[in-house]
């Protein structure tokens, strides 16, 4: 199993989650929801290590990572966007961000993802370890 890594800032129902998402020689931003529970589609999701596996996206009408196995939710995407707004539920990626969490070159910077993650599944499955502090 090949793993990634997103290592969150911090994690608090006051702001969006903002974090780095490590896969191979890639160091990408993450911006995701607020904790608020697990509540689908408004909260980030909790700690721990999922399956990732490459589905298509009615919404975004390409292939596209998928969580699988995520406690109580499902359509975990990770995906392009710039605000908290564009998240729901799921992890936005971006190369740059602000110091207040917009993210820029988003679609630069999931297109990159999903590459590594292309090549990554043509030899093993992909997870993703979710974790809070810690650095990079």
């Amino acid at each position: 199993m090949i793993s990634c890594r997103l290592v969150r800032d911090s994690m608090t129902a006051s702001a969006p989650t903002l974090g780095r998402l490590y896969a191979g020689d890639l160091d990408l931003y993450t911006l995701e929801d607020a904790w608020r529970g697990n509540a689908r589609n408004v909260s980030c999701i909790p700690e721990g290590t999922y399956r990732v596996v490459l589905a298509w996206s009615e919404r975004f009408q390409r292939a596209m990572p998928y969580l699988r196995d995520v406690p109580d939710r499902s359509a975990i995407l990770i995906h392009s966007g710039n605000r908290d707004s564009d998240t729901t539920g799921c992890i936005l990626v971006g190369l740059h961000r602000t110091p207040g969490g917009v993210l820029f070159e988003s679609r630069r910077g999931l297109d990159l993802f999903t590459r590594w993650f292309g090549i990554a599944l043509r030899t093993e499955d992909v997870s993703i370890v979710i974790s809070t502090g810690g650095g990079g």
